[in-house]
C-alpha cells in the first residue's frame, strides 16, 4: 500500500463536505507523509510545513476524490507587504495531482494609515519662500539646510521615516517627491541631486 493509498483510506470513511475537527489529525498526519507524493505539490515553493504552519490549513474538506483546503502564504509579508495570499489546494487522490489558485487576501496587522503628502511638501515649499530667515521647524530639525541663497537641501528620510511596511514607506516617498517637485518648479526651483536628500536650485 502506498502512502496515497493510506490517506485514502481514511478519507472514504468519511463522509463528503467539511472534515470535522475530531478527524483532522489523522488525516494531516497521513497527508504529512505524502504530499511530496502529488504532482504539482511543489509549485509556489510550497512544502509541508508551510501547510501546517500557522495552526494548520483551514477549510479542510473532502469531495471524493478531491481533498481541499485553504491556507496562508506569507511570501510578500517576507518582502515587507502587510497581506498574505490565500490559496486553496486541491489534491485529487486519483490522479494523484496537486493544484492551487488565490482565493484572495488575509490582513496581518492593520494597514498604515494613509499620509497626506501634499501637506508635507507645502510645508517644505513656505518654508523655502521664506528663504534662510524662516523659523519653520524644518530648519530647526535639520531637515531643510541652505547650502547657497540659490541652492537648498531636503532630507525627505525625515520627512517620510522608515516607520512601516517597505513598499508603504516606498510608495509614500515617491509621492512625496514628485508632489514636492511639482510644487518646487511652479516656484522656479529645479530638482538637481537626489540621494538620501533632495536639492534644488532656483533658476
Amino acid at each position: 500500500m502506498t502512502l496515497i493509498e493510506d490517506l485514502l483510506g481514511v478519507l472514504e470513511n468519511l463522509p463528503s463536505g467539511p472534515i470535522a475537527s475530531g478527524k483532522k489529525d489523522a488525516v494531516l498526519d497521513r497527508l504529512s507523509h505524502c504530499w511530496q507524493d502529488f504532482s504539482g505539490s511543489d509549485e509556489t515553493q510550497m512544502q509541508w510545513w508551510k501547510v501546517v504552519r500557522d495552526g494548520g490549513p483551514q477549510e479542510l474538506a473532502w469531495n471524493a476524490p478531491i481533498l481541499s483546503l485553504t491556507i496562508d502564504r506569507h511570501g510578500a509579508a517576507a518582502m515587507g507587504s502587510n497581506r498574505a495570499e490565500r490559496q486553496r489546494w486541491q489534491l485529487d487522490l486519483v490522479t494523484r495531482t496537486a493544484g492551487h489558485d488565490t482565493i484572495g487576501y488575509r490582513e496581518l496587522s492593520p494597514r498604515s494609515p494613509n499620509l497626506d503628502v501634499t501637506v508635507i511638501s507645502r510645508k517644505v515649499c513656505e518654508a523655502v519662500k521664506e528663504g534662510k530667515t524662516s523659523r519653520s521647524d524644518l530648519i530647526e530639525r535639520g531637515i531643510l539646510t541652505w547650502k547657497e541663497d540659490d541652492q537648498v537641501v531636503i532630507k525627505q528620510g525625515k520627512l517620510i521615516p522608515n516607520d512601516g511596511p517597505q513598499q508603504t514607506v516606498a510608495g509614500r516617498r515617491k509621492r512625496f517627491r514628485a508632489d514636492l517637485c511639482s510644487k518646487m518648479s511652479d516656484m522656479g526651483w529645479d530638482l538637481v541631486k537626489m540621494s538620501q536628500s533632495m536639492t534644488f536650485k532656483k533658476r
